[in-house]
């Protein structure tokens, strides 16, 4: 008798390695970024710019975690795509590390992972059932939100770039305040 694999063995278990896959690629992202801190050529931005990939680094990937580690029944299809995007965004963490040191082209690192968040936050509101959609409408404003904020940040080239770091922080830290408490029972659960 052939014993075939469980529809609960193959989540945990793919949950499980994914877990440890974003845990790789966020803990290289980090190690990018502190390598370009630590040289003695960094600027002001550089600090400003490493302090808000800190703040969007931990909230995605606090975010991600919770999700894979949730109990949730979707099909192999389903968390996949998931997988898939959420590989990509972890890896575009990596591209944003590389450019903290570059204020133009973090501002654009920074405006595709915002577009990236959109676009699966879209097909995530549009393909689950989940019980908290709400969550995913939440997400998907706040990175409407920051994608239109970064463009005007582009626009706007006459303004010093460690004005437009400073700008970008403080907006990065109310969007994760604003996630936080919008998607408080989603981050902060309790296991019944």
């Amino acid at each position: 008798m052939v014993r075939r694999r469980t529809y609960k063995t193959y989540d945990v278990a793919a949950r499980t390695a994914s877990l440890a896959l974003f845990a790789i690629l966020i803990g290289l992202s980090i190690e990018f970024g502190i390598e370009l801190i630590l040289r003695k050529s960094a600027k002001f931005y550089t600090y400003v710019n490493f302090a808000t990939f800190l703040i969007t680094a931990a909230r995605f990937y606090h975010g991600i975690t919770i999700y894979h580690e949730k109990p949730r029944r979707e099909s192999p299809a389903q968390f996949m795509i998931n997988f898939y995007f959420h590989i990509i965004i972890l890896m575009n963490f990596c591209i944003i590390a590389r450019f903290i040191s570059s204020p133009r082209s973090f501002v654009y690192a920074l405006l595709v992972l915002s577009l990236i968040d959109v676009v699966w936050a879209f097909l995530s509101c549009a393909l689950h059932k989940f019980q908290h959609v709400t969550i995913f409408k939440v997400w998907l404003s706040l990175n409407v939100g920051s994608a239109v904020f970064l463009f005007l940040m582009l626009c706007f080239s006459g303004i010093s770039y460690q004005y437009i770091s400073l700008l970008i922080f403080g907006f990065y830290v109310v969007m994760a305040a604003l996630d936080y408490y919008f998607c408080r029972d989603y981050y902060f659960y309790e296991e019944v």
